[in-house]
Formats: structure tokens, C-alpha cells, sequence
């Protein structure tokens, strides 16, 4: 598996989409379809602001950049928090 070199580190509360976004104007991508290739090893996955999918195939190729878990992105860096807010028993299960 190839790890990518210069994978940028999330901000603060900045969305794991919008990492993907600067990532892709860094590396100069003009096809979204390489981007998702290159960070997620496969053409089918979906990234989408609100709940992007296979996080966890990304963290195993980010891994040296960013020093986070794939239960970290999704608390910190999706909105699944704010989707799971009123059901917190959910919250706790699948992040803790």
C-alpha cells in the first residue's frame, strides 16, 4: 500500500471533504476520480460533505501524514456529531 507523502492535516472543526478538497488542488487533480483513487485505492467510494464513505481505507493511506484514528475523523472532522445529537446513546457506541 502507498502512503501519500503530503496529505494535508486537518484544521480545527474543518470537514474531512474540505481536507480532500485542498489535497486535491495541492496535487493539481483535475478529475475528482483520481483523487478518490489515489487517497481511497478505489473508484467507487463516494465522498460527500455530510458523511463521506470508507474513511478508514484513507487513515490506512494517510496514516504518517495525519496522526488520526478513522473514529477520530468521524468525530471530529464529518458531521455525524451533529447528525446523532439527539440520540446520544448511538453517539457513545459508535465513536467511543
Amino acid at each position: 500500500m502507498v502512503t501519500l507523502p503530503f496529505f494535508p492535516s486537518p484544521y480545527p472543526n474543518e470537514l474531512f471533504y474540505s481536507v480532500l478538497a485542498r489535497y486535491k488542488v495541492r496535487c493539481g487533480y483535475i478529475s475528482d476520480r483520481h483523487l478518490l483513487y489515489e487517497v481511497f485505492n478505489r473508484y467507487t467510494t463516494l465522498a460527500s460533505p455530510e458523511m463521506p464513505n470508507c474513511i478508514s481505507l484513507a487513515v490506512d493511506n494517510i496514516r504518517p501524514t495525519i496522526a488520526s484514528t478513522a473514529k477520530e475523523i468521524i468525530r471530529d472532522h464529518t458531521l455525524f456529531p451533529l447528525y446523532t445529537a439527539f440520540s446520544p446513546s448511538i453517539f457513545k457506541r459508535v465513536v467511543a
